[in-house]
């Protein structure tokens, strides 16, 4: 104290004042850091106790998020999923001697379309002249139909798909929506025929028919004199 107050300071009330307003302030400085520090401690254990804790993906974890959705893609595998499953094709009607007849001349495997697209017609080997036709995502289950125009015709009366086969190339239309699905679809045979087609063409429908030579016959027969 004598270093800071004079001998002439020690009866001057307002020294006094002015430490004790000093040191109140130091000391509520103090208080109000101590105070600080210890909210924002209790603030952090808090929240390390309520955040949730990551664990480490095990492989069995791993194997089933990547699994989840409809598992790994694969083409081949999707392609071919229904084609044995039994219960799924149980309760398909049973084909006539005639359809099971037509369906020994359906042609099978990858075919090319147009623009880029192409099909794949599979036997069903549990449902007997039955066939599955893969378009894209789509899937058709057809069966053979009598028909009287020449064509090879498949029908799935459930979603309206129509398969027709020709000796040049095969087709894919929707006859519910009245449209076209796919066209120009060929397998090595059909190419082959395409190709033949191309070099003799057939007679169009829009050129008049020949007259038979025993008409000729007979209408010369009919205009000589007799």
């Amino acid at each position: 104290m004598q270093r800071f107050f004079s001998v002439r300071s020690l009866g001057d009330p307002t020294v006094y004042r002015g430490a004790f307003v000093s040191w109140v302030s130091t000391l509520f400085g103090l208080v109000l850091g101590l105070t600080i520090g210890l909210t924002a401690f209790q603030t952090h254990a808090q929240t390390s106790n309520t955040s949730p804790q990551v664990k480490p993906m095990g492989k069995s974890a791993e194997v089933a998020k990547r699994n989840k959705g409809g598992g790994a893609k694969n083409p081949q595998a999707n392609k071919t999923a229904g084609l044995h499953d039994a219960a799924h094709f149980a309760n398909l009607p049973t084909l006539t001697p005639m359809q099971l007849e037509l369906a020994q001349q359906v042609l099978l495997g990858q075919m090319p379309c147009e623009l880029g697209a192409s099909v794949l017609v599979q036997a069903l080997p549990q449902a007997a002249g039955y066939f599955q036709i893969h378009f894209g995502k789509q899937r058709f289950v057809l069966a053979p139909v009598e028909t009287s125009t020449g064509a090879l015709r498949l029908e799935d009366p459930r979603t309206g798909a129509v398969w027709l086969q020709l000796a040049n190339k095969s087709m894919m239309m929707n006859s519910q929506l009245g449209k076209r699905v796919v066209d120009e679809c060929m397998s090595p045979s059909q190419t082959q025929v395409a190709r033949a087609m191309e070099k003799n063409p057939p007679p169009s429908l829009l050129e008049p028919m020949p007259t038979p030579k025993i008409l000729q016959n007979s209408f010369a027969q009919q205009d000589s004199p007799n």
